[in-house]
């Protein structure tokens, strides 16, 4: 069963990758520079520009519940 608890879009994926510290993130969902072309598939290109923080310091971190 191929089943997603959670899926994220580009606009939350980007705001999750930019609060750790990735600065140039591209949406290459469905251009011409994608990997894969499917229904439901979300393919992004990002750069990292600044070091490590703790995740417990990022801002969305008690906005999600991982029990497993």
């Amino acid at each position: 069963y191929d089943i997603h608890k959670f899926g994220y879009y580009f606009e939350l994926l980007r705001d999750v990758l930019g609060g750790a510290g990735f600065a140039t993130i591209e949406n290459l969902t469905d251009t011409e520079n994608s990997l894969e072309h499917a229904p439901h598939h979300l393919e992004v290109r990002a750069i990292k520009q600044t070091a490590f923080i703790d995740p417990s310091d990022h801002p969305l971190y008690n906005h999600f519940q991982v029990n497993h």
